[in-house]
């Protein structure tokens, strides 16, 4: 792990790596993870035996456009990659996207009246949905050595209260878009386009989930 750190650290403040990005080194995430973020938990690295995981907060300044994300793994990802066993075994890629919308008088029932086709009796005080849709991978298509690989999004929609201590109608509504690409047989890193996936994720929401989901406010 602090072979990684040493990898890590010295990217700060080139490229599209903020300066004091990776300030804070934890350690004891689990025997097996290290994780390094920023003072105000902005941006957060985690390192492991499942992966490479890196958290943005989008909205945060000063604003990180989507291109320096996804700039950023793709640097960390060269580098903490090829230094394990894992160089020709990608499984899996993916990116996620969450929104927050808000206010609304109640967004449990702005999600029932939108989502559900069910005549359901009381007033909506919750609600929490999570969908997985899987569609084969266009490469598999018409290669026959990717023939397995398929996209799976998953979709996860709920409602909150401000302040779940006192009464009334939730406010605000959280949106979560899990777009991923798993490779079946597994892949070497130089043979994973990582900015296709994130513009393909892109794309996804805007034809897809802004349609049926973020067409609340978000439009």
């Amino acid at each position: 792990m602090g072979e990684i750190v040493d990898l890590v650290i010295p990217l700060q403040g080139f490229g599209h790596f903020p300066s004091d990005c990776f300030s804070k080194v934890l350690r004891n995430v689990d025997a097996l993870t290290i994780e390094m973020k920023d003072e105000e938990d902005t941006m957060s690295l985690k390192c492991g035996v499942d992966g490479v995981i890196l958290e943005c907060d989008m909205q945060a300044e000063p604003l990180i456009p989507q291109d320096a994300v996804c700039g950023m793994f793709d640097e960390v990802a060269q580098k903490v990659v090829s230094m394990t066993e894992a160089k020709s075994k990608i499984n899996r890629l993916g990116v996620v996207f969450k929104y927050t919308i808000s206010p609304f008088g109640n967004s449990a029932q702005e999600l029932f009246t939108n989502l559900l086709k069910m005549d359901l009796k009381g007033t909506p005080d919750n609600i929490h949905i999570r969908m997985a849709l899987k569609n084969p991978a266009k490469d598999a298509l018409y290669h026959p050595d990717k023939k397995a690989d398929y996209q799976n999004a998953i979709i996860e929609v709920s409602s909150e209260r401000e302040d779940d201590k006192k009464a009334g109608f939730p406010t605000k509504m959280h949106v979560s878009v899990d777009y991923q690409m798993y490779y079946e047989p597994t892949r070497t890193l130089g043979d994973i386009d990582i900015r296709a996936h994130f513009n393909s994720a892109g794309s996804y929401i805007e034809s897809s989930v802004k349609m049926s989901v973020l067409n609340f406010q978000l439009k």
